[in-house]
């Protein structure tokens, strides 16, 4: 017989612990989670990137500055790279009247999303050459919402010596960077290797595109966009509009100089574009979009100079949708259609052979007008605008690659980073034509693709 009650009870699954408290929700009270990432516009002080050493903190282990002698279990870092604060007070030196020996103190303001703790680390130029430790001796929130700043106070505990270095590397657990652009998109402005990579790699080929369309379609005496047609000065306001929202003057500033010429009608009705859908991600704005564009003269725009009309621009021609909507579509089997684009091909156009001065209209030789992606404007017959009609119908199996690409994108899916930066490096050898329509697209899918990196 048992002395002991034996329990016959199974062991409970551990529990993880609640690092914050869920907040009540009453029903009176709207508790939806608003971001705040904006208010880095409002923080001021002069911008200082530092190396920066934030300390992993457990249960029990207590705030400290670095201590050479000092197991790195029992302290450990995360190294913050290129971390931009924002100093509200300089340097500012003072000498012990005994000791005579020189303190130099200073704060500045820490953006949200980064946590700052008294004893964290900080490398940084001092200003004369020489690069100082500092560290952090009193940390102030600003404000009681989950998304706010910071203003630390820091004194320079001693000038970088290998000694130094050497031990706050060996404690370092973990590396990312700093990268003040992810605010924008409400994100982790800190990423590691891996993610920054790819950051890099999106903002190389956000650049390029951009630069490239600009060298090879602006037009200097319209000061705005033109489509590269032979002896023709024809205009797609839908294009234009598209690269001025996309490309940040930060990016190209000559982009602040690109014009959006006025095209509105009285008799106009608004018409939805594909730009529309691929700007808003919403594959049911296609079914509303017009597939079908001609270009009509600028004689039949407004005749009133103060409204800044096309029709006084000098440009002939203008690109406007028709009426013509997706459910007049039918399977076309025009070899045009099946046109695929191969991600392995080379390709030869004229793009890749040479580069355009700005000051001359880029030109295509007609007889090729036909292959490419906007028929020769000198038909009556037009194809689909942009993509074709197998994009509209949502034939993907008959789609080319950039059209599935762009399908795919609308759809939500995923997009797979190699394949859309194999497809931009082979964009940039296609003929010009393919080039106007193409790359707006490629930098929509690129913003995107920014957006998703962490």
């Amino acid at each position: 017989m048992n002395i002991f009650n034996e329990d016959k009870t199974l062991p409970q699954e551990p529990m993880n612990p609640n690092i914050r408290a869920e907040p009540l929700r009453d029903i009176s009270v709207d508790t939806k989670y608003t971001p705040r990432r904006m208010l880095i516009t409002h923080i001021e002080g002069y911008k200082w990137v530092v190396d920066y050493y934030s300390q992993f903190l457990g249960q029990d282990t207590e705030l400290s500055p670095q201590q050479i002698n000092r197991h790195e279990v029992y302290q450990q870092y995360l190294n913050i790279r290129e971390f931009e604060m924002r100093v509200q007070s300089p340097l500012q030196q003072s000498q012990d009247s005994s000791s005579k020996e020189f303190t130099y103190t200073g704060s500045a303001a820490v953006y949200p999303g980064v946590t700052v703790n008294t004893g964290d680390m900080f490398i940084a130029d001092i200003g004369d050459g020489r690069q100082g430790i500092f560290v952090v001796n009193n940390v102030e929130q600003k404000s009681i919402l989950r998304d706010t700043s910071y203003v630390i106070e820091y004194s320079l505990k001693d000038f970088v010596t290998p000694l130094l270095l050497e031990d706050l590397k060996r404690k370092v657990s973990k590396t990312v960077t700093f990268v003040k652009d992810f605010y924008l998109y409400g994100k982790n402005p800190l990423l590691v290797d891996s993610e920054l990579r790819n950051y890099d790699t999106v903002k190389l080929q956000l650049s390029e595109l951009s630069q490239l369309f600009f060298g090879l379609f602006y037009n200097v005496n319209h000061a705005t966009f033109l489509l590269p047609i032979p002896d023709e000065t024809i205009y797609d306001p839908y294009v234009t509009s598209v690269m001025k929202r996309l490309v940040a003057v930060e990016i190209d500033p000559r982009y602040r100089q690109v014009k959006v010429l006025n095209v509105d009608r009285a008799d106009k009705y608004h018409h939805f574009t594909v730009w529309d859908a691929l700007l808003e991600r919403k594959l049911s704005i296609l079914d509303h979009c017009f597939t079908k564009a001609t270009p009509i003269p600028t004689g039949v725009f407004p005749s009133i100079p103060l409204l800044g009309s096309i029709r006084f621009s000098g440009i002939r021609r203008c690109i406007q949708g028709t009426r013509d909507g997706v459910e007049r579509l039918t399977n076309a089997s025009s070899p045009k259609f099946n046109r695929q684009i191969d991600l392995g091909t080379v390709y030869t156009g004229d793009a890749a052979k040479r580069v355009y001065p700005e000051d001359i209209e880029p030109t295509l030789d007609p007889e090729n007008l036909t292959t490419n992606i906007v028929t020769a404007y000198t038909q009556s017959d037009f194809d689909e605008y942009v993509f074709s009609s197998h994009f509209y119908l949502g034939d993907e199996p008959n789609m080319s690659e950039i059209e599935r690409m762009a399908y795919a994108f609308l759809k939500s899916d995923t997009i797979n980073l190699p394949n859309l930066i194999k497809m931009t490096e082979s964009v940039k050898l296609m003929n010009l034509l393919d080039q106007f329509y193409y790359i707006p697209l490629l930098l929509i899918l690129l913003n995107d693709v920014v957006k998703e990196i962490n």
